[in-house]
């Protein structure tokens, strides 16, 4: 949350049960802005620890062109 307690940020954790067999562990960070009044995701980095592999990452990031159908002003 921002420093005030009223808008979220950020959300980051460990998932509690591995999704395969291959995966032994997976940390997730999931980042917020506010776009147009509205606190959006704009971010998502999953981290995995792989079984035979080694480590791996995504990262993901969000693009809006309009938000419940009112266009954004700075989209791309």
């Amino acid at each position: 949350l921002t420093a005030d307690g009223v808008r979220l940020v950020r959300v980051e954790g460990v998932l509690a049960k591995s999704p395969s067999f291959w995966i032994t562990r997976t940390a997730v960070t999931r980042s917020y802005r506010p776009i147009a009044g509205v606190v959006m995701p704009v971010s998502l980095e999953t981290r995995a620890q792989l079984r035979l592999f080694g480590s791996s990452w995504l990262r993901m990031t969000y693009h809006y062109l309009e938000i419940d159908g009112h266009p954004i002003a700075d989209a791309p």
